[in-house]
């Protein structure tokens, strides 16, 4: 994880951006398991008191139903507002220190690089750490503190149901993950090096197409970037399916975690040791929770190309002088 460090020691200078990014997103999710926990509990506490002719006060309730669905909207425009400023301060900041450590080195250090592929590592491997940030680093972050909080939370009403949502919420956010980054690591790699070798091939060959015509090579020169374009297409193909799985993994456990958390709330409604609109407020809460956990797959799934990419940035910079 060496290039992870250097990456964020070279960011370090946007860590007030992406830590309020982090904890924004937090808010976010909060705000929204929340509100549909306390609107379920609300209706059926409503539903309850009806049939049972109790008075109920629905004011303080209605009142933070109102203020979360306000916090969860202000939320996600701030939080989307900042982790986006925060990744463009970064990547200028990379761009910056990139080409203060290409002065030294050019021309003469660079003249083993075709032209081709210094482009490719200035613009497309360094674009390609847009989601270092965006996409992996805070959505692990903020997944990883919901989660705890969200086990916290269950636990306090029914700590059965914390247990039971504990096992698919390791399954969604940990095994599934760990699983997504193994089979998108080949994968991942191979596309990145695939795009960077079309982007040195696409360039040359343009370049030395009256030399290709003279030595009747151009079908040969089209024939190898067509090659290396239906690599790109299948690894590409692979990294589509592995997501697929992944979303698929997702909705199973998070609809296998509620069918537990129903089946351990409604022993506990039965023997009256929770009220039945807490069981109402536990099933649309967990299902919220997994917004937080669905982000760890994706952001794994996305580790290894942008590792791939970080390491060709880094491999250019750290040439000798």
């Amino acid at each position: 994880m060496n290039w992870l460090i250097r990456f964020l020691n070279i960011s370090r200078g946007q860590g007030l951006w992406m830590a309020v990014g982090i904890v924004l997103g937090v808010v976010v999710i909060a705000a929204n398991t929340l509100l549909m926990a306390l609107s379920g509990w609300f209706i059926a506490s409503m539903a309850v008191s009806g049939a049972g002719g109790v008075a109920f006060n629905y004011f303080y309730p209605s009142a933070t139903i109102r203020f979360l669905a306000i916090a969860r909207t202000v939320g996600r425009y701030a939080e989307r507002l900042v982790t986006h400023e925060a990744t463009f301060r970064i990547l200028a900041e990379l761009r910056v220190w990139l080409f203060k450590r290409f002065v030294p080195l050019a021309p003469a250090c660079l003249e083993h690089y075709a032209s081709g592929d210094i482009a490719g590592r200035l613009r497309a491997d360094v674009d390609a750490l847009e989601t270092l940030y965006l996409k992996i680093i805070a959505p692990i972050a903020v997944g990883t503190i919901s989660i705890a909080a969200a086990l916290v939370f269950i636990c306090w009403f029914s700590p059965s149901s914390a247990l039971a949502m504990l096992l698919f919420l390791l399954l969604a956010g940990v095994g599934l993950p760990l699983l997504v980054r193994h089979l998108s690591e080949k994968p991942g790699r191979r596309s990145v090096q695939y795009a960077a070798e079309l982007r040195h091939k696409v360039p040359e060959g343009l370049q030395g197409v009256e030399e290709l015509i003279l030595l009747g090579a151009v079908e040969r020169q089209a024939a190898v970037v067509d090659g290396l374009s239906a690599h790109v297409i299948v690894e590409q193909e692979r990294l589509g399916r592995i997501n697929g799985l992944s979303a698929g993994g997702m909705a199973l456990f998070a609809g296998s975690g509620i069918a537990a958390v129903l089946l351990t709330g409604s022993v506990q409604v039965a023997s009256l040791r929770i009220p039945s609109p807490n069981l109402v407020m536990l099933l649309l809460f967990s299902a919220a929770i997994f917004e937080a956990a669905g982000q760890l797959p994706s952001a794994l799934h996305l580790l290894p190309s942008v590792r791939e990419s970080a390491s060709r940035i880094f491999e250019l910079a750290d040439t000798p002088e």
